[in-house]
C-alpha cells in the first residue's frame, strides 16, 4: 500500500503559486501587520499577546510553504515519502508542503498526471457520487450547527 500510494506524482500549482505572491489581496497574513502589532507589546495583556505569538507562528508557517513552493515550482514531479504506523495510519515524512498539511499547503499542490474521470469506468463514477455526497452531507451539518449557535 505505502508503495503505491508514495507513487503518485505532484506538482506545484503554478498559477496559484504567482496569483498568491504577485497579485494584491488579502488571502495571505501581511508582515506589516506583525509589525505594527509588535509596536504595542508593552500595553498589550496576556490574550492579545498570544493572539500575535500565533499570528506570528501562522506567518512563518505560511513563509516556509511558499518558500518550499517556490523551490519546487519549476519541478515536473514531486514525490513524497510516506511512513506507516502500528494503527496502519499513513503520514508524509515531510514537515510542511504535503497533502496532509494546511489549506495553503493543500491547494499549492496538484497530481503531476492527473486521470479523467469517466463514465465507462463504475468504480471511478461511483466513487465520486459517493465523495460528493459526504461532501454535500457535511456541508449540510455545518449549516445546521451555525444556525444553531
Amino acid at each position: 500500500m505505502i508503495n503505491k500510494v508514495s507513487s503518485v506524482p505532484y506538482k506545484i500549482n503554478k498559477e496559484l503559486f504567482y496569483f498568491l505572491i504577485f497579485d494584491k489581496h488579502k488571502l495571505l497574513i501581511d508582515c506589516n501587520e506583525i509589525i505594527e502589532m509588535e509596536k504595542n507589546i508593552e500595553n498589550m495583556t496576556k490574550t492579545p499577546k498570544t493572539q500575535l505569538t500565533s499570528l506570528k507562528s501562522k506567518f512563518h508557517l505560511q513563509e516556509t510553504i511558499l518558500g518550499i513552493a517556490d523551490f519546487y515550482k519549476d519541478f515536473s514531479k514531486i514525490y513524497f515519502l510516506l511512513r506507516l504506523d502500528t494503527r496502519g495510519r499513513v503520514y508524509c515524512d515531510n514537515n510542511y508542503l504535503h497533502y496532509q498539511s494546511t489549506e495553503l499547503a493543500k491547494s499549492l499542490l496538484l497530481f503531476a498526471n492527473p486521470s479523467v474521470i469517466s463514465k465507462k469506468n463504475l468504480d471511478d463514477t461511483k466513487y465520486l457520487e459517493y465523495y460528493v455526497l459526504i461532501v454535500l452531507v457535511r456541508i449540510k451539518y455545518l449549516i445546521v450547527l451555525k444556525v444553531n449557535e
